[in-house]
């Protein structure tokens, strides 16, 4: 059984669906007109929602989704007008902390990608711990081709792709289509009907494991990503016998 509840905001949509076994939290993207492009506001108001996720101990995973058909269209260029340095940087250190903390919280979070990922929209995507992505799906990079610089877009190419295919899209504007991304291991899944839904399924799953365990072992996860094997399996060790 499932109930939901929700709240609004003028650029994210937050709504709660409840299981038997616990909460899954969807957080919506909701500028259509500008193709959920990150604005400032959209951006402090995502980075809100997730603070309060992880906040509450009944949600058990977050589902991070987009309406229109525009999953994100990178960062807002319209915001700012020309010369403009200090609410540039100020935008852009609320970005980084926005890409920065979905690897941070306790519960996995889920990106429904139902069309056009791009920019920094394609490193909000990838900054969940899991991507399902629609048929409509396409993620690229479209800054240098445009005349814009992209340091924050690259971590997430890097973390996800191969050294290769990572630089050619963040220096070509190529952009990857949903099979390609599958191949690739960029995107967990690819959902034949409802991505919202598939996205939705797959939280639900977390919803009905120990809380504590899947936080556990998720930041065992990222502390262990980019370690040596023999030194991740030290840690695992050392952090095993800390739990008995």
């Amino acid at each position: 059984m499932t109930r939901s509840t929700s709240e609004g905001h003028d650029t994210v949509l937050v709504e709660d669906r409840e299981f038997d076994s616990g909460l899954v939290r969807l957080i919506t993207l909701n500028r259509p007109a500008k193709r959920n492009a990150l604005d400032t506001q959209l951006l402090t108001e995502l980075l809100q929602a997730y603070t309060a996720a992880d906040a509450d101990a009944g949600v058990r995973a977050i589902v991070l989704k987009a309406c229109g058909p525009v999953f994100c269209a990178g960062g807002d260029t319209s915001e700012f007008r020309t010369g403009q340095t200090e609410p540039v940087i100020d935008r852009a250190r609320i970005m980084t902390d926005v890409l920065a903390y979905p690897s941070t919280l306790a519960s996995p979070v889920v990106a429904a990608v139902h069309g056009p990922a791009l920019g920094a929209g394609a490193a909000l995507a990838l900054s969940a711990d899991l991507v399902v992505a629609g048929e409509a799906f396409s993620l690229g990079y479209p800054e240098l081709p445009n005349g814009a610089y992209p340091p924050l877009v690259i971590p997430s190419a890097l973390a996800h792709m191969n050294r290769n295919l990572a630089f050619e899209l963040v220096t070509t504007g190529r952009r990857l289509g949903a099979e390609e991304a599958l191949a690739c291991g960029v995107v967990n899944r690819i959902a034949e009907h409802s991505v919202d839904a598939e996205a939705l399924a797959l939280a639900a799953v977390y919803a009905r494991f120990d809380a504590s365990l899947v936080a556990a072992t998720k930041k065992l996860f990222y502390r262990q990503v980019s370690l040596p094997t023999d030194v991740a399996l030290r840690e695992g060790l050392h952090d095993l016998i800390a739990r008995q």
